[in-house]
């Protein structure tokens, strides 16, 4: 069964029916399915009250014009059979209605029940929140043309507002019997589908020449950097490395990103950026580390500076940041920040660090102590090697007969002030008390 609707518009004297307002032009247009059938009804009404200057300047309707004009009452009929029960469309539809009723009322009719009013603008806020929902701005928003509307009128705005109203709701298409009521009893021919030719799917096998060819040439690099290679007994090339527990230092593979925010970083630039980080990772680390190497502009946009966060481990983030004219340089200065806060690590023959005597052991120590001292181990504050994540060196004072105590630091018999300062009973050393 066809679904008819009514659009319509308005045009009065002015704002409120209740203030004294009149209705002086009505224009219906009628849809069926949402399609335009081509009827409409278009009327005139005398306000039988005079025209503000206001409302003519909207729609240009005069009261000169209107005075041959009937009144309401006298030409309702035309108006109700063209409506009938129907749903009635309008944009802002209670200010239209509101008038409609308030005729209807005044000329003794039965008004036109709420239940039968859509809301084409109620519909078009849910639809599009936050945009303009004027009349005007949504035949922009979905192409329809109204160069042709240079007054208010009413049955051109229905018109309008009929093809807007179709758009509100997803198109022409209501249904799926597109074929219905044709009238066609002519059947669709039937085109047979061509058959399908189906190819074998093709294997790529290399074959015994082309492994021969492949085992030459990779047996003419010199010093390869995956190890010595050798073909296996089914004729592929399998690397042979060093065993999985011997004490061969392993390469650490970074994960680097580098992006440049409005620099573009070149082929040169990013490999010496893999390269040094890849050395930084190799000298201090025992697996494998992400880094991210950010470019830029530099202050007031004169030279480059760069930005370099390296995750080390669960918690443990090293940073640096340098400024220069050369994008380079500025890596330079921050990979050597990064370099400052990392702990040389050296392989034990167990595949973990182990510690260093003498000077670099020192120095090692010292580089642990910063990053632990960012780590949260110690309890606020520059490190005072009172933590144990400290390995002490042994106490370095003379004891009352010139030789150094051999004790070691970390024994209960110290009290610990400070990394490798003595704080054992000084009487025991042979020196004077404090």
């Amino acid at each position: 069964m066809a679904m008819r609707e009514i659009v319509f518009d308005t045009e009065t004297t002015g704002l409120s029916f209740s203030g004294g307002d009149r209705m002086v032009e009505i224009g219906c247009v009628e849809m069926l399915n949402r399609v335009e059938t081509g009827r409409t009804f278009h009327a005139y009404y005398h306000p039988e009250r005079d025209m503000p200057v206001e409302a003519f300047n909207v729609h240009g309707l005069s009261q000169a014009f209107l005075s041959d004009k009937p009144r309401f009452g006298d030409a309702v009929e035309e108006l109700l059979e063209f409506v009938g029960d129907s749903p009635m469309i309008a944009h802002n539809a209670g200010f239209d209605f509101s008038f409609l009723n308030g005729e209807l009322t005044k000329c003794g009719r039965p008004i036109v029940h709420m239940q039968r009013m859509v809301d084409t603008l109620q519909i078009a806020r849910s639809r599009h929140p936050g945009a303009k929902h004027s009349l005007d701005a949504l035949c922009s928003r979905f192409g329809i043309d109204r160069s042709h509307r240079v007054l208010h009128g009413a049955l051109l705005d229905a018109q309008l507002l009929a093809q807007v109203y179709v758009e509100l709701m997803g198109g022409r298409q209501i249904g799926l019997g597109l074929l219905s009521n044709t009238g066609s009893s002519a059947s669709t021919p039937v085109v047979a589908q061509a058959p399908r030719v189906v190819r074998p799917p093709r294997v790529f096998v290399a074959s015994e020449g082309d492994l021969a060819a492949h085992a030459a040439f990779m047996k003419g690099i010199k010093d390869p950097i995956w190890g010595p290679w050798r073909p296996d007994d089914a004729g592929r090339v399998e690397p042979t490395g060093p065993p999985e527990d011997s004490n061969v230092d392993k390469e650490t593979n970074m994960d680097i990103r580098i992006s440049g925010h409005q620099v573009d970083t070149g082929e040169a630039l990013n490999s010496h950026v893999e390269d040094r980080l890849q050395g930084i990772a190799d000298k201090y680390f025992a697996r494998a580390i992400s880094a991210e190497v950010t470019f830029g502009k530099g202050p007031h946009d004169a030279g480059f500076k760069c930005d370099i966060v390296a995750h080390v481990m669960k918690g443990l983030v090293l940073k640096g940041h340098s400024d220069a004219y050369d994008a380079r340089a500025a890596f330079d200065g921050a990979a050597a920040k990064i370099e400052t806060q990392a702990p040389p690590l050296h392989a034990s023959p167990e595949g973990s660090p182990r510690r260093r005597s003498g000077r670099d052991g020192r120095e090692q120590r010292l580089r642990q102590c910063r990053l632990h001292a960012v780590s949260g181990k110690h309890r606020g504050g520059r490190c005072r090697g009172r933590t144990a994540d400290h390995r002490r060196d042994a106490c370095r004072h003379p004891r009352g007969d010139g030789v150094r105590c051999g004790d070691d630091a970390r024994s209960a018999q110290h009290r610990r002030i400070a990394v490798h300062e003595c704080g054992y009973r000084r009487a025991q050393h042979g020196l004077s008390p404090r």
